[in-house]
C-alpha cells in the first residue's frame, strides 16, 4: 500500500548496512597496517632516545631539549659491552632540500645510519641496492632514497640511479630506492 515508505525505508536500511561494512573494512585494515608496521621493528627491539614520546598537551619539552644528544661512541661502547645485542645501530635525522637540476624538493627527511640499520628496521630496496661494508668503511657519500622522493625529483624513480643529488653545498650518488609503500 505505501510503496514510497517502504522503498526509503528499504533504502535506508541498506545505506546503514553499507557504511556499517566500510567503517569496519577500514577499521580492520587501519589495524593490519598498524600490526605489520610494529612487527618490523621486531618484539625484542629498544630505541634510546634523549626525548620521551608520550606527547600530550602539558608535554614538558623544556625538560628534554636540555638532554645530552646520543654520539657514536655510546653506541659501539652497547655494542662492545652487551652480549645479547645481535644488531645495534645508530641514527639521526635531519630535514634538507635535495636539488636535481632544476628541480627542488624541500623539507625532506635525511637521516644518516650505521651498517646495522637495515637488520632493525626492515624495508625493501625496490631498484638498486643498499649500503655494504665497503660504503660504510670508507664513507663514500652514497644515499638510498625513497620512491617518492625518487618520483618527485626525477619524474620516474628508475631514473634517479646513478645520478647525483644535492643537498646543503653537498653531493650523493643514489645506489638505491626504496620500494613504494601504502
Amino acid at each position: 500500500v505505501n510503496k514510497l515508505r517502504t522503498f526509503l525505508s528499504l533504502f535506508g536500511i541498506t545505506i546503514g548496512i553499507f557504511c556499517i561494512i566500510g567503517v569496519l573494512a577500514t577499521i580492520d585494515s587501519l589495524k593490519t597496517k598498524i600490526s605489520n608496521d610494529l612487527s618490523g621493528l621486531g618484539n625484542n627491539t629498544i630505541f634510546i632516545d634523549k626525548w620521551d614520546y608520550n606527547g600530550g598537551p602539558e608535554y614538558p619539552w623544556w625538560k628534554f631539549v636540555k638532554r645530552p644528544s646520543m654520539k657514536i661512541g655510546e653506541m659501539e661502547f652497547i655494542k662492545k659491552q652487551s652480549s645479547m645485542a645481535s644488531n645495534v645501530a645508530f641514527f639521526v635525522s635531519t630535514s634538507a632540500t635535495f636539488t636535481y637540476e632544476e628541480n627542488i624538493l624541500k623539507g625532506v627527511n635525511m637521516y644518516g645510519v650505521t651498517n646495522d640499520f637495515n637488520a632493525i628496521q626492515t624495508f625493501n630496496i625496490g631498484s638498486g641496492r643498499y649500503f655494504n661494508e665497503t660504503d660504510f668503511t670508507r664513507g663514500v657519500p652514497y644515499g638510498v632514497i625513497g620512491n617518492q622522493v625518487a618520483v618527485e625529483l626525477f619524474g620516474k624513480a628508475e631514473k634517479a640511479l646513478g645520478k647525483t643529488i644535492s643537498y646543503s653545498g653537498r653531493r650523493l650518488l643514489i645506489i638505491g630506492i626504496i620500494e613504494k609503500q601504502g
